[in-house]
């Protein structure tokens, strides 16, 4: 920040040397404003406090059990996604493009986060480089069905809402989730958690490990075909991909695909493919994919734009989601 470049020195200053109030709600004045008015007699008004950003789109609101399906389901949908654009700040890959930015505006007014691009992640979306949660998330079922992240953590301690396994059950049904019959695993052993088959862990720099926040189902079978890792022989070191393949098959059936389903799109894209325009199309086209992925299959067309990529992308400027409008402008980019 405030680089001169006569000196070719930086004149760069703080004011807090850790994450403050202000980060997430704003200006600090506001609230003081609003609790000389208490003090002055002046009417409780308890809906934000005299804070700019409440954060309050969890109020009132309850995660159930559909007792048919045995998945859990929102009392009423997040139609805000105000708090994950707060967290967004910190906690993604991101070029920063203004300093006028006040908490509660939308992320991307100010940011531009990384797409799930070659050397950041691997082509089905698991983190490669360091890229801070927030473009994982993005990825999983559970940003779809409006989970935030202080469904999970205490954003004031960073600690979890609930020791180890809790946390999960607090919407996933344990009898269900819990049982051998859903992990195939020894009961307390580190193969029945939730975390280390859904959540697995790199460690970043050498001493900051990070929890895959996709949620993802394991994919030995990507393993085989585009070599990204698995967290099944995260743990069974010993033992290679088609051996995770086989146990999956012998449990389960078949292979599930789970959310994240694209990594063979991107594989095919990394290296200019003939087969692979066409696919980025279709992917870019599914309103059922994540619009991290979407955004990616964009900005890939951008590389080969032809008459039918170009209506599309020129669709994708008015989409709904800015990401995809990101990813539209990437692919503008080689023009």
């Amino acid at each position: 920040k405030n680089y001169d470049s006569s000196t070719q020195a930086y004149q760069t200053s703080w004011t807090d040397i850790n994450v403050s109030c202000e980060a997430c709600h704003g200006p600090g004045s506001t609230h003081v404003e609003w609790a000389d008015t208490l003090a002055e007699g002046g009417e409780y008004k308890a809906e934000n406090r005299g804070l700019t950003v409440s954060l309050g789109e969890r109020d009132g609101v309850l995660w159930h059990t559909d007792p048919k399906t045995n998945l859990p389901a929102r009392s009423s949908p997040n139609e805000t996604r105000a708090e994950i654009q707060v967290c967004a700040r910190c906690h993604s890959r991101r070029g920063q493009l203004s300093d006028n930015f006040m908490p509660g505006q939308p992320f991307m007014d100010a940011y531009h986060p990384a797409l799930l691009t070659e050397g950041l992640y691997y082509a089905d979306g698991q983190m490669l480089d360091e890229v801070y949660v927030w473009g994982s998330f993005r990825q999983s079922r559970m940003y779809d069905a409006g989970v935030t992240c202080s469904d999970c953590h205490d954003p004031h301690t960073a600690a979890l809402k609930a020791p180890g396994e809790q946390v999960c059950y607090q919407c996933h049904a344990p009898k269900v989730y819990a049982s051998e019959s859903h992990h195939f695993h020894e009961k307390g052993s580190e193969g029945a958690s939730c975390v280390a088959c859904h959540m697995p862990a790199t460690t970043m720099m050498g001493i900051d490990e990070r929890n895959d926040h996709a949620f993802r189902i394991p994919r030995p079978d990507v393993s085989l075909s585009h070599g990204s890792p698995n967290a099944c022989n995260q743990c069974h070191e010993n033992e290679n991909a088609r051996w995770s393949v086989d146990q999956l098959k012998k449990w389960y059936g078949s292979i599930r695909p789970g959310f994240q389903d694209f990594s063979g799109v991107f594989s095919l894209a990394r290296i200019n493919n003939i087969n692979a325009p066409g696919l980025l199309m279709q992917l870019a086209m599914d309103g059922a994919q994540p619009g991290i992925a979407r955004a990616t299959a964009f900005a890939h067309l951008g590389m080969g734009l032809n008459q039918n990529s170009l209506m599309l992308i020129q669709q994708a400027l008015n989409d709904e989601d800015p990401l995809v409008r990101q990813g539209a402008l990437v692919a503008l980019e080689s023009l």
